[in-house]
């Protein structure tokens, strides 16, 4: 179990990581397996745009398929609203732009959850 743990960490770190060489702002990774039974980490990267949401999405994906021979669980990508999500397991990467950030308050939600450094 603390390999698979592990594992979720690098992937969560290598995720904010590419958000991060993207442009994104505010990335944040934040460790929730305390709070919840679903995911070990999540990630949040706020867009300005809704290519820039697309190619931070499709990066991370790609990366992850190349590098860590892994594929989401589960993904959606909306062209409607420029929020994506990227289903791991043990990682859950939202990718949205800073309205949606702020509406949904994901980071109030997770404020208990403790900050990771990436």
């Amino acid at each position: 179990m603390k390999n698979k743990k592990g594992r979720f960490l690098k992937l969560a770190r290598a995720a904010a990581k590419i958000a991060d060489d993207k442009k994104a702002l505010e990335v944040t990774v934040l460790s929730v397996a305390k709070l919840t039974t679903e995911t070990d980490y999540v990630v949040i990267a706020t867009t300005e745009s809704a290519p820039q949401t697309s190619a931070i999405y499709q990066e991370i994906k790609g990366i992850f398929k190349k590098d860590f021979a892994i594929l989401p669980l589960h993904f959606e990508m909306s062209t409607t609203s420029s929020w994506s999500v990227l289903d791991f397991g043990g990682v859950l990467i939202h990718i949205m732009p800073a309205r949606l950030r702020e509406l949904y308050a994901l980071d109030k939600i997770w404020a208990d959850a403790g900050k990771i450094k990436f």
